[in-house]
């Protein structure tokens, strides 16, 4: 072990740390070693990541943002761009083909990572080409969208709420995109909102949950108002009402035992007094039989 290298390794004392500092000095006006020096790219560090054997790559200046991209606001994307600097882009973008210019790509999954990768300084990046399969490329990124991790509810529904523009029903859109049909339904139900309150819930100032129920007891009342149908199922009156032979006897008896933080069946009596007064009346009527016999 060398003096240097015993110095970084050892409790130090002041001599010893006096020792250290003019060595670094000496090492560090020799050039052989300088901590603090910039990268020689001028502060960035590098940024180019060879891509994996066999992956196709493409000039950044040659990729474009498709002009349907939802997506209008691309949100801060200094955390990406330092995590391609350090790592490169770990997901290939999504392309397709640009209309009309040979060798120029336009994107159809990945606005956000080229945006990013500008932003770090690369050249090129890493593609996978889209063969034509006869979807529509809109299609595409609207499904992608609803998968994305970054995006707020708000535009989740939006891409959701564009499927439905175009034609999807729920059911399409859920086996589509993998999502439950009440889940598509939650999502789609936040279109109802207006602007400002969207916002708010996409800034997170508003649950979305909150919102959602909102929406739903606009819903209730317009329909209400509308002189239509409660949404949902239909169910039977109870049979266990007022007007049940038992009632008044299942009702005072109720009242007797004081019963009265339970919930009351037919508005009646709880679930317990009409088990009572019922399984009175069957051994009077049980009574009445074998003294007939």
């Amino acid at each position: 072990m060398t003096a240097a290298t015993d110095l970084y390794r050892q409790a130090r004392t002041p001599q010893d740390e006096r020792r250290l500092q003019e060595l670094t000095a000496e090492l560090t006006a020799k050039g052989t070693v300088a901590p603090d020096d910039p990268p020689a790219s001028g502060g960035k560090p590098e940024a180019e990541h060879a891509p994996a054997a066999g992956q196709p790559i493409a000039l950044i200046s040659r990729v474009h943002p498709h002009p349907g991209n939802i997506r209008a606001e691309l949100g801060d994307i200094e955390e990406t761009a330092a995590s391609i600097r350090a790592h490169g882009i770990l997901s290939p973008l999504l392309v397709e083909p640009m209309p009309g210019i040979p060798g120029h790509w336009r994107i159809l999954g990945g606005h956000r990572r080229l945006a990013a990768a500008k932003a770090a300084g690369l050249k090129s990046v890493p593609i996978i080409v889209r063969d034509p399969d006869g979807s529509e490329p809109e299609e595409l990124m609207l499904i992608e969208n609803c998968h994305r991790r970054d995006l707020t509810i708000i535009d989740k529904a939006e891409a959701m709420g564009a499927l439905k523009a175009k034609g999807y029903s729920v059911a399409k859109i859920a086996r589509t995109t993998g999502f439950a049909e009440a889940t598509v339904y939650s999502y789609t139900a936040l279109l109802d909102l207006a602007p400002k309150t969207r916002q708010l819930v996409r800034e997170g100032r508003l649950s979305a949950s909150d919102a959602l129920q909102g929406v739903r007891r606009a819903r209730k009342q317009q329909r209400t108002k509308a002189g239509k149908p409660a949404v949902g199922p239909v169910w039977e009156p109870d049979y266990f009402n007022g007007t049940h032979p038992l009632a008044r006897k299942a009702a005072q008896m109720c009242n007797a035992r004081e019963h009265t933080q339970r919930r009351r069946v037919g508005k009646v009596a709880c679930g317990q007094c009409w088990e009572t007064v019922i399984r009175q009346d069957e051994r009077v009527a049980e009574a009445s039989r074998a003294s007939q016999e």
